[in-house]
């Protein structure tokens, strides 16, 4: 208790994602008229479980998305992602209850592949801002007149995010 309110040392995100698996048994209950702490407590170390259970496999499925698109091979994600599910601590422990680390290993690959679809996105605009400055440059070392500056120019245009060749 601190300043007359009950603190929880936990964090509540766990909490949160287990809502849609808490939600319709605690409706149910509430519908038969069954609803008391006992009925739901017992009803909540199975949810507790199955809740863990999804976070720990989207857990596997995100560093799945997240291999292949660090690869491009399926078979190798695949087998890395099978790996994580079985040889670490995620369906050992992070399935069994909701712990910290269960939404902890997901919120990190998730981040990580929103990561690495922001840079494989930035490279493609890289090489095609680069390829449209070499071949301007490449236009422009023989020209010498003005004129001709200006009209390679007018092939490339300037947007905000940097020089992109017209076709």
């Amino acid at each position: 208790m601190k300043e007359g309110h009950a603190i929880s040392g936990y964090t509540l995100i766990s909490g949160l994602l287990a809502l849609p698996v808490y939600l319709p048994a605690y409706l149910f209950l509430e519908n038969t008229g069954e609803a008391n702490p006992a009925n739901f407590m017992t009803a909540s170390i199975p949810l507790e479980k199955i809740s863990a259970s999804l976070l720990s496999s989207l857990s596997v499925v995100f560093l799945y998305l997240l291999f292949k698109k660090m690869s491009g091979k399926v078979r190798l994600s695949l087998v890395f992602a099978l790996i994580f599910a079985f040889a670490t601590q995620n369906f050992s422990i992070s399935s069994q209850n909701l712990w910290q680390h269960t939404s902890a290993n997901l919120f990190l690959i998730i981040s990580q592949l929103f990561l690495i679809i922001g840079f494989s996105g930035e490279k493609q605009k890289t090489t095609k801002r680069g390829k449209c400055i070499e071949e301007y440059e490449t236009k422009n070392s023989n020209r010498k007149s003005d004129e001709e500056i200006i009209n390679t120019r007018e092939e490339c245009k300037f947007l905000a995010l940097g020089l992109r060749c017209t076709e």
